[in-house]
């Protein structure tokens, strides 16, 4: 016990800290595919542990840097693991350009995530990155806790080069700019 000139305890102060600190949640991500998805993605997941004051919002803005994107997109969860199933959708935005209103993510709590099956996570609604998203385990916060994976590596968001058959797409014709050559000038 401390005394009042002392002040309280390393280990009193740790026990009032754990005991006032929201339960964490730990979800383990892996990627299912995307339009850019390297060979063997389905390897590569992160667990990211979240606490109960937080939103399915929250865990919808770490899973993308938790896998090293850097450029912000559009997202949704679906609950059902069916992509684009609006009776289980939660979206970063509530307002859909076709008008048809949707839950978003910051309205649902952690705890009330399913805990008994794995849930999607749609990144970029062009490229449409998919995510398992399951709840692998519940308990008190861990000090220093990081996104864990078996591998550091990050799959490319975009690659960084257009692959060779795309780059003639769209210039079969010169451009108004090009100046008329003997390979591109117009008989007449």
């Amino acid at each position: 016990m401390a005394t009042a000139a002392s002040g309280p305890s390393a280990a009193e102060v740790d026990g009032r800290l754990a005991a006032t600190a929201p339960a964490t949640y730990t979800f383990r991500v892996r990627i299912l595919g995307g339009f850019y998805a390297p060979p063997g993605a389905r390897r590569i997941w992160r667990e990211l542990e979240l606490t109960a004051d937080q939103t399915l919002a929250d865990l919808g803005d770490a899973i993308p840097l938790a896998f090293g994107f850097d450029d912000p997109h559009l997202w949704s969860f679906f609950l059902s693991g069916k992509p684009w199933d609006r009776t289980s959708e939660y979206a970063l935005l509530g307002d859909d350009p076709f008008g048809d209103p949707k839950q978003t993510a910051q309205d649902l709590p952690i705890p009330q995530v399913p805990a008994d099956k794995e849930f999607l996570f749609l990144f970029d609604y062009g490229d449409e990155w998919h995510f398992g998203v399951k709840l692998i385990g519940t308990g008190q916060p861990t000090p220093a806790r990081r996104a864990l994976s078996p591998t550091r590596r990050h799959p490319r968001q975009r690659p960084t080069a257009i692959p060779s058959n795309r780059r003639r797409i769209g210039r079969s014709h010169p451009r108004p700019t090009d100046p008329p050559t003997a390979a591109n000038r117009q008989p007449g």
